[in-house]
C-alpha cells in the first residue's frame, strides 16, 4: 500500500503562511509524525515549487523517513495525474481543488480538515486505510 500526503497543513502546521516555514514549525500531529517515521506514508507531494524547505523540515522531524517528496508544479500544477502513475492507495491533502483533480484520476483522496480530523493518521484509521497494530 502506498499512501501519501500534502506537506503544508497536512503534515506541517503552516497555517495561512505557507512560504514561512522553518524548522521551529509544528506538525498538524504527533501521529502525522508516526505515519512518517515509521515509514507508513511513503510519498509527499506538494504544490510548493522549492522542495528545499520541505526536505529539510523532513529531515529535522522525521530523521527515519524514507519516502519522496515531489512538487506539483513538476507535473503541470497537478498531482492526480502523477498520483496514479505511481498507483498511490489514498492520498491526504487540505486543499479541495487537490482533492478534486486527484480524485478525477481515480486516485482515492481524502480532504483533511484539521479542525475537523485533528489527525491524518486518525483519519487514514477511520477510513479504514490502517490499522494501528502496523504501527
Amino acid at each position: 500500500m502506498l499512501i501519501g500526503l500534502d506537506f503544508d497543513n497536512v503534515i506541517a502546521d503552516t497555517g495561512e503562511e505557507w512560504e514561512k516555514l522553518s524548522l521551529h514549525t509544528k506538525p498538524v500531529s504527533e501521529g502525522v509524525l508516526d505515519l512518517l517515521n515509521n515509514n507508513v506514508a511513503n510519498l509527499i507531494m506538494t504544490g510548493r515549487e522549492d522542495l528545499t524547505p520541505v526536505f529539510e523540515w523532513i529531515a529535522a522531524k522525521s530523521p527515519k523517513w524514507k519516502g519522496e517528496i515531489h512538487s506539483a508544479q513538476s507535473h503541470g500544477g497537478r498531482k492526480g495525474p502523477y498520483l496514479a502513475l505511481r498507483n498511490v492507495s489514498v492520498f491526504i491533502d487540505d486543499l479541495p481543488e487537490y482533492v478534486e483533480d486527484i480524485r478525477s484520476c481515480g486516485v482515492p483522496a481524502l480532504h483533511f480538515i484539521k479542525n475537523l480530523h485533528d489527525c491524518p493518521k486518525k483519519m487514514l484509521e477511520q477510513e479504514g486505510y490502517l490499522h494501528t497494530a502496523f504501527i
